[in-house]
């Protein structure tokens, strides 16, 4: 076995659960907060008591951020302990609720285990707080309404943005690292190769819905422990491994194809589309995605 390959086996055999750890700052958790009862308001938080909306990740788009989900019940915001104290007052100031993680040693390749870390510790507190449901939304994003995106979005399942294609033509290179993620994938886990269709189709991975327990189950996948601050990263997307890893421990069969990923999975971008609902990119110079289908010269499937 060369050191290219030993590289995706060691990530695969130092993988741990954040189910049994706590990696939130507890102190900085604050009492839960409603909705604001002011006319409007009460409008706005008329969805279900039982979903909870997690924004995850950094401060840098707070303004924005604080001025869409302000007066909303059921939202939390979990970042990581390098947040600045002013953000942080600024947050703990509204009817958001605040969780503060402890940053891992290591944040892995495109920051899958901060990405990890910050949406597993807000999904268990989400639950904690009662949620049956939750929606997992990057904190450069925003829906507008959000209320309007509750009331029609189905929670019954796992659902994403939508399914795509990679741009990656020839899966044959000899060190293309998605295809070295994915035959150490099945040879580390054994499985039976006659029975596996993996495809370069895949789910977006920046918004997520569907019931907490399975929200959990998707993002509890972290490379190496946290205490762990010099590894090799693995240089895969974060939506093959959240993918992959999910099947495997649901017992569905590895298939990525889109008949498959329509079969297991909901896709919501129809209801932003027939609904006239906004899913907005601050960090993309405000790209709204329910304009994606149009916007967009790819192959998208919803």
């Amino acid at each position: 076995m060369n050191g290219y390959n030993e590289m995706f086996e060691r990530a695969f055999q130092n993988k741990i659960s954040l189910l049994g750890t706590n990696s939130r700052i507890d102190k900085w958790t604050q009492p839960e907060k409603a909705g604001c009862s002011c006319e409007h308001c009460v409008e706005k938080n008329s969805f279900r008591d039982d979903v909870c909306v997690v924004i995850q990740g950094h401060t840098a788009h707070i303004g924005e951020i604080l001025e869409n989900y302000k007066g909303y019940k059921n939202i939390i915001w979990s970042m990581d302990d390098t947040c600045s104290l002013r953000d942080y007052g600024l947050v703990q100031a509204t009817r958001i609720n605040p969780v503060v993680v402890k940053r891992p040693a290591n944040n892995g390749f495109g920051n899958i285990n901060l990405q990890v870390v910050s949406t597993v510790e807000g999904l268990k507190y989400a639950k904690e707080l009662g949620a049956k449901y939750c929606i997992k939304v990057r904190s450069d994003m925003v829906f507008s309404p959000l209320h309007k995106f509750i009331q029609n979005a189905s929670f019954d399942k796992l659902g994403f943005l939508y399914h795509a294609t990679y741009q990656y033509n020839d899966f044959t290179k000899p060190f293309e690292p998605v295809n070295h993620f994915i035959k150490s994938f099945i040879d580390f886990h054994n499985l039976d190769k006659e029975e596996v269709n993996l495809t370069r189709d895949y789910v977006s991975d920046f918004c997520v819905t569907g019931p907490v327990d399975e929200l959990i189950s998707f993002f509890d996948y972290e490379e190496y422990s946290q205490e762990s601050s010099s590894y090799e990263p693995v240089q895969a997307p974060a939506e093959y491994k959240f993918l992959l890893n999910y099947m495997l421990k649901k017992g569905y069969r590895i298939d990525t194809s889109k008949e498959n990923l329509k079969k297991i999975f909901n896709f919501f971008l129809p209801v932003l589309e027939d609904h006239n609902i906004d899913l907005v990119s601050i960090k993309y110079n405000y790209e709204n995605y329910s304009h994606l289908r149009r916007a967009k010269n790819w192959h998208i499937g919803a």
